[in-house]
């Protein structure tokens, strides 16, 4: 039995309760917001090396870097304009523009960052956003339904997805096995036969670029 399985079966012999964005917001759990307009001029008159994060779906969003900066710590951030993509930022000095949105995490003990940022992206992946249908914080608060298992969980899962070299903290290259380890989560009160390992080693990796 692998240690997730273990964590499981002792934290969560019931099952996993699912909540929208809206409801863990509410529940003050997390803040969804926006950026701020950062123009390429003020780019300019104002050099230095804080990165700038935008609506590109290219690369990990960056469009440049000044020397003000917004945030300094450890958020989820996604483009409004560019699709819906999300993001994980590390914790360190940038800004993102208004047609970025960000979550910041406000209760560390009930809910893990980077683990939140995949289950997004797991979700996200079934979604479609346009210039006609946009991520715009007040829509992906009702549009998103998250398997939130104990903390113990979360960090289990996350400590695995971080040991695959195509998992990347701003990039979207996610292995299959992203939804196989949301999957048994999500399966824990029907204890699910295959055990995860059983699972990695017989999963066809396809990288989602």
């Amino acid at each position: 039995m692998s240690r997730l399985d273990e964590l499981i079966a002792e934290l969560c012999p019931d099952g996993v309760e699912y909540r929208l964005l809206a409801e863990l917001e509410d529940a003050k759990l997390i803040k969804l917001g926006r950026g701020n307009v950062v123009s390429k001029k003020e780019i300019r008159e104002i050099p230095g090396n804080y990165p700038v994060y935008s609506s590109s779906a290219v690369g990990n969003g960056e469009i440049g870097s000044y020397g003000k900066y917004m945030f300094n710590d450890e958020r989820i951030t996604w483009s409004i304009d560019g699709g819906g993509r999300f993001f994980y930022r590390p914790a360190h000095r940038y800004s993102i523009t208004n047609v970025s949105g960000f979550i910041k995490i406000l209760s560390k003990e009930r809910i893990n960052t980077k683990y939140l940022f995949y289950a997004l992206i797991n979700e996200w992946r079934k979604k479609i956003f346009n210039y006609t249908h946009k991520a715009h914080p007040s829509i992906i608060r009702n549009e998103y339904k998250i398997p939130i298992p104990p903390l113990p969980i979360q960090q289990e899962i996350v400590r695995i997805l971080d040991t695959f070299p195509a998992v990347s903290y701003t990039h979207l290259t996610l292995p299959t096995i992203h939804s196989v380890l949301i999957s048994v989560v999500a399966v824990s009160l029907k204890k699910k036969k295959h055990r995860i390992n059983h699972l990695i080693d017989n999963h066809n990796y396809q990288y989602y670029i």
